[in-house]
């Protein structure tokens, strides 16, 4: 009874650990580096995106962050993300108003950027032009931002 009690435990272990790596495993790092700031004013707003209805919402980023400008670059890392698919917007916002300012017909005043450096037609790209695949254990994109 008690070597059964053992192998019970000991399998026990076992199994807790597998399960301890395959959650390791799913799950991997994204570096965003944002270049062409212009100025080292304010502060570079990164957001991640985990799906077509997030991207089209307002405030409703996986993950964000506010990283300051420096020599005309910004970077964030975001550990732990589950592996799957993501879009990433950018904007830098010079002057620290938490939002990206435009002009009286909607074009923005300041520099802004979207992964794989899409851009829309008329207006942002959608979440498919923007989407990448985290599909390993660290990954890192640059966003090279633009103005109009």
């Amino acid at each position: 009874m008690k070597s059964l009690r053992g192998w019970a435990a000991s399998t026990l272990l076992l199994v807790s650990l597998a399960a301890s790596v395959a959650r390791a495993d799913s799950t991997g790092i994204l570096t965003v580096l944002v270049t062409g700031l212009e100025s080292r004013e304010g502060q570079v707003i990164i957001a991640v995106i985990d799906s077509a209805e997030a991207y089209d919402a307002e405030d409703r980023a996986v993950r964000d962050a506010r990283p300051a400008p420096a020599g005309g670059s910004a970077s964030a890392t975001f550990e732990g993300l589950p592996l799957g698919d993501y879009a990433v917007k950018v904007f830098h916002d010079e002057n620290g108003n938490g939002k990206l300012d435009t002009n009286f017909v909607g074009i923005p005043k300041e520099r802004f950027g979207f992964s794989n450096n899409a851009m829309g037609r008329f207006g942002p790209p959608d979440f498919e032009q923007s989407r990448f695949s985290l599909d390993q254990p660290a990954l890192q994109i640059e966003i090279e931002t633009k103005s109009f």
